[in-house]
């Protein structure tokens, strides 16, 4: 996914997994459109830590990118429990499927 969308990361400073917020200047991801900001969100799927370290990046990012004022943890709990499920949910799905 990573080089479809042209992320070019540094081999030597990334060690599991990382979180890296863009602009889609082309089409490359399936419900992107054109000018979107998205996340996007790697590592290896079997070390879970990482994945719910990057996934807790997301959420402070959304977080600070929307604005919301929710002063309550649990909605940011459920947004994270949801970004984790979808992430082993898709490579699931993936998996299943080769």
């Amino acid at each position: 996914m990573r080089k479809s969308l042209g992320i070019v990361i540094d081999e030597e400073k990334t060690t599991d997994g990382g979180f890296m917020p863009m602009w889609m200047e082309r089409r490359g991801c399936r419900g992107c459109r054109q000018g979107e900001e998205i996340g996007v969100i790697w590592g290896d799927i079997n070390n879970i830590d990482t994945i719910a370290h990057e996934a807790l990046h997301a959420v402070y990012w959304i977080r600070s990118r929307k604005k919301f004022e929710y002063s309550d943890e649990e909605v940011w709990c459920y947004l994270l429990s949801f970004i984790i499920r979808n992430i082993v949910g898709s490579y699931a799905n993936k998996k299943s499927v080769h």
